[in-house]
């Protein structure tokens, strides 16, 4: 294999970019195609591995001065952004509370007043329920008198168990119907949109159910790191892996 060029390390200002690019490019392309496979061609590949060492502190010390300055840059231009936003953030968010507040407390006005005209209009539907119910067993009391004079008791007795049998139902549909009501919600407000957020707090940890937990992967990291071959997780599986790491 051609030997590869290294990268010398030069002053920033000296590398140039187009040399330095071309001279990355090249030691990264040919190092991809090594395969280590003898002790040789390991031996080879820790030479390469020292020149692409090389060429990444050439890369860092050449941007290092660019990037400095256009952090410094950014940071104060940043700074100088959040000093106006800030205050006009916190003012968008008083202003945003507020007025979810009003319309919260509205909507519940109208929940209520819903409520309200729902439980009138089922208490309305009962008592209409129990006057029909009413006026039907005394239909039937009537009907059964004028069939029992008539010596017809069977079925007087037929016409007072389907008047109350009859009367049990209305009263019963009464009780479990619920009637729709519907108290219009007030009008929008110009230019505002309300978006609900729905937040929340965990307030017992040990009660939260298993597909809601994460695994916390630092702890773990942290206990295999130290223990190694030795670690033993319910659940994880653990396995090392070597690499080489240039000291030039």
């Amino acid at each position: 294999m051609q030997q590869l060029e290294t990268i010398e390390a030069k002053e920033p200002e000296k590398a140039g970019t187009n040399e330095i690019e071309k001279k990355a490019v090249t030691v990264a392309a040919e190092c991809a195609q090594i395969v280590v496979v003898t002790r040789e061609d390991c031996e080879r590949a820790a030479s390469r591995l020292q020149s692409i060492t090389m060429a990444v502190k050439s890369v860092v010390d050449l941007f290092a001065p660019m990037k400095k300055k256009a952090f410094e840059t950014h940071r104060e231009i940043t700074s100088k952004e959040k000093s106006l936003l800030d205050p006009l953030e916190n003012a968008k968010k008083h202003l945003s509370s507020q007025i979810g507040l009003f319309h919260r407390k509205e909507e519940e006005a109208r929940i209520a007043a819903e409520r309200k005209l729902q439980q009138e209009a089922q208490e309305q539907a009962k008592k209409q329920a129990a006057e029909e119910a009413q006026r039907r067993e005394e239909l039937a009391i009537r009907k059964s008198a004028e069939l029992e004079a008539q010596g017809k008791t069977e079925e007087a007795d037929k016409v007072l168990a389907h008047a109350a049998a009859t009367s049990t139902a209305i009263q019963t549909q009464a009780q479990n119907h619920v009637p729709i009501v519907h108290v219009p919600a007030p009008p929008k407000i110009a230019g505002v949109s309300i978006r609900q957020t729905w937040k929340f707090e965990i307030v017992s940890p040990d009660l939260v159910p298993r597909e809601y937990l994460i695994p916390d992967e630092r702890a773990i990291r942290a206990r295999v790191q130290s223990l190694k071959d030795k670690c033993s997780i319910p659940g994880v599986r653990v396995w090392c892996e070597d690499g080489a790491a240039s000291r030039g």
